[in-house]
């Protein structure tokens, strides 16, 4: 077991999963280093305010303008196919949060190759035959009035979402399907924690504030669909809309 490797994997194992202080230590760990260094580790960037920044966004890549590049050409096949069938493929491109709210990296490095990473996508796009949804204007808009994505997390909140829906919404409108009528959205009334995966990067997931940036706060979304009235061995209406697409 030695010898094969396995003996050093079931240590690993311990030390990642079964110690009763691990997750203590790892919060004391982020916390001395937050607090005293302003740092978030190798995987967050910390910035102005308590906003925090996923360091994948901001670093470059080998071979980023390559990848571009085939990706662009296999959406354009992809969506020639599609066409072929009658089938309309809308492309909405997420601009990396950074790249909305750049006046809160205060430091935090971002290399040239990100910050031109949107532009060489739309590009290569438009080269292929892709038309994309831009969603930068769009979140930039929301984010000049109010936040457009939480401070503590990768992602756009509920008003970026709610802004993006609509505009690739308008961008299929032309699309050749049936409009479901009822669909409704509610907010809960009490206020809960908002997703916070970069406070969890960062380690700092258990700890309360203030050891740790500010956690944002949410009032949670509910969407509840009309009831169709068919029973469990009905034909189900095939689906017309299918949604592809990353943690967005």
């Amino acid at each position: 077991a030695f010898l094969g490797g396995r003996f050093a994997a079931a240590i690993n194992h311990i030390m990642a999963h079964n110690l009763p202080v691990d997750a203590q230590v790892r919060a004391a760990g982020g916390v001395f280093r937050w607090s005293l260094f302003n740092s978030g580790g190798p995987p967050v960037r910390v910035g102005c305010d308590g906003w925090l920044f996923l360091t994948e966004e901001l670093r470059p890549f080998d071979g980023a303008e390559a990848a571009i590049a085939e990706r662009a050409a296999v959406l354009g096949r992809v969506q020639r196919e599609l066409a072929q069938r009658d089938i309309t493929l809308v492309v909405a491109v997420v601009p990396d949060k950074a790249r909305i709210y750049s006046s809160q990296l205060c430091g935090a490095p971002w290399s040239a190759q990100s910050q031109g990473r949107l532009a060489a996508i739309l590009s290569a796009f438009r080269a292929n035959g892709v038309e994309a949804v831009d969603l930068q204007p769009v979140l930039a808009a929301v984010a000049a009035r109010e936040a457009a994505y939480w401070r503590t997390d990768t992602h756009w909140n509920q008003r970026g979402a709610a802004a993006a829906a609509a505009a690739i919404a308008e961008r299929s409108a032309r699309a050749n399907v049936e409009r479901r009528e009822g669909i409704r959205t509610t907010l809960a009334a009490q206020e809960s924690d908002a997703p916070a995966d970069l406070l969890r990067l960062m380690g700092l997931d258990i700890v309360p504030d203030p050891w740790r940036p500010r956690r944002d706060r949410q009032n949670l979304a509910t969407t509840t669909l009309p009831d169709s009235g068919g029973g469990l061995l009905d034909d189900a209406a095939v689906p017309q809309v299918a949604l592809l697409g990353s943690s967005y």
